[in-house]
């Protein structure tokens, strides 16, 4: 097998494992698309209804958080003191688990601003960067995550092996990006408002 399939059917735990890691990874990804189908259609439409980008900001980032911590319990070993079990998840996981719980709370505190559209327009601009390198760092995290559970076996070896520290240099960038175009988007919306 080859290609992200291959990759998922390669993982080093139990058959009983193997299909909650499936799901988990599945509902990343229908996470990511609610997310940016909402602000899709949203941008789409001039309706100022209850329901817009902020709730699927919330549903979708929620389905995220959701299926990152189903992860870090699967990845958890009653063998090893429960110190270790949590430094052998990537840090950056951590990080980006922080970030999403600081978007959805940037979106319920203003919820009714954000889905009537009475935010400014820059707001919606950084809001889709954010969703752009939100979604990226998730793919990420998600090839890292699963770079320790992997067996070792022929181009897995040689791809993953030799790029790691390459690797954990575009996440590091990529998530203080991330951290940056969150907090314009914050001070966005805490200190400017459009009328309507």
């Amino acid at each position: 097998m080859s290609g992200i399939y291959g990759l998922f059917n390669d993982i080093n735990t139990s058959q009983e494992l193997k299909l909650p890691h499936r799901l988990f990874g599945g509902l990343i990804f229908v996470g990511l698309i609610v997310k940016i189908l909402s602000g899709l259609l949203n941008s789409q439409t001039n309706m100022k209804s209850a329901f817009g980008e902020a709730t699927g900001t919330i549903w979708g980032y929620g389905i995220i958080l959701f299926s990152l911590l189903g992860l870090v319990i699967l990845k958890l070993d009653n063998n090893i003191s429960p110190n270790k079990q949590f430094m052998n998840v990537p840090y950056s996981l951590y990080i980006l688990a922080a970030i999403i719980i600081w978007i959805i709370i940037m979106n319920a505190i203003n919820y009714k601003q954000i889905n009537r559209k009475k935010v400014p327009p820059s707001f919606n601009v950084w809001s889709m960067w954010s969703t752009a390198f939100v979604s990226i760092i998730t793919l990420i995290i998600m090839i890292q995550f699963y770079i320790d559970t992997i067996k070792v076996k022929g181009v897995y070896a040689s791809i993953f092996t030799n790029n790691i520290k390459t690797l954990n240099v575009y996440v590091g960038f990529i998530l203080f990006l991330t951290i940056l175009i969150t907090a314009i988007q914050w001070i966005i919306v805490q200190n400017f408002s459009v009328d309507g």
